[in-house]
């Protein structure tokens, strides 16, 4: 892992590989594939693979950041997608230290934002440095995967009751239209969306993406469509879409919102 495929993204940090499924969206995870296709069965019931290089390599990152470029100019900033292969706040005994190394190394980055993702926000208040709770840092942005409704309703409102700066949401593998009415999405400040990728990805209808980026306009939010996804749908790049989605590739380090509807 490092520099990385995800679009939206400069970089995949993974201190350790595997969890235990959670929900719907984990049913074709690609990171349980990808892993059994390298021999580690890390998944489920079998014991966590704690990585190696990565922990060294995010410091690399984030100095090299910062030779050319001032922290608090978060255009030009490392965007480090974290635990893509995992989820930090699984609730696992033997991850209570490697979790605790990776918050003190979190914690010191200067040039590099954290797009820190999980299916488990309600572990986040009690499994953060106390630290944290009294002074969030800026440059890490506690996200959530919203794969359906019954998601959507469970996790954001666990997750807005982190004190961060910034919130994210992943509605992918998105399998079901959402709706975000009375779940705070105005305090959201980006949301990635797309449809199931990998083996045997499972139906999307391009209208539940249209559905979330209009929500997401309407309440000025920046959105990023990644893919259509459903089976022999092509992967990410923006020329794939659907004309209309084409300009959704939106992040708060790029683009502004745009008062618009499709």
């Amino acid at each position: 892992m490092g520099i990385t495929n995800i679009r939206y993204a400069t970089h995949t940090l993974n201190f350790w590989w595997g969890c235990r499924e959670k929900s719907d969206g984990c049913a074709n995870c690609y990171a349980r594939q990808f892993s059994e296709r390298l021999g580690r069965h890390c998944f489920g019931d079998g014991p966590r693979h704690i990585t190696k290089t990565p922990w060294h390599d995010v410091w690399r990152w984030d100095r090299a950041a910062g030779k050319t470029h001032a922290p608090e100019f978060i255009a030009t900033r490392n965007v480090i997608l974290t635990m893509s292969m995992g989820d930090i706040f699984e609730r696992n005994p033997a991850l209570d230290e490697p979790r605790a190394a990776a918050f003190e190394i979190l914690s010191k980055l200067e040039y590099s934002t954290i797009l820190l993702l999980t299916k488990r926000p309600e572990n986040i208040l009690e499994m953060v440095p106390a630290a944290w709770l009294d002074e969030w840092p800026k440059h890490i942005m506690p996200g959530v995967t919203v794969e359906n409704q019954k998601a959507a309703s469970d996790r954001i409102p666990e997750l807005l009751r982190v004190p961060a700066h910034d919130y994210w949401l992943s509605v992918e593998p998105l399998l079901e239209n959402i709706n975000f009415g009375g779940l705070g999405l105005g305090r959201i400040n980006w949301v990635v969306v797309g449809g199931e990728s990998g083996g045997d990805p499972r139906e999307c209808n391009p209208a539940w993406i249209r559905h979330v980026v209009n929500q997401c306009v309407a309440h000025w939010v920046f959105v990023w469509v990644k893919q259509m996804g459903g089976p022999g749908a092509p992967r990410e790049a923006v020329e794939d879409l659907p004309v209309d989605l084409q300009k959704y590739r939106r992040s708060p380090w790029l683009f502004s919102p745009e008062s618009e509807t499709i």
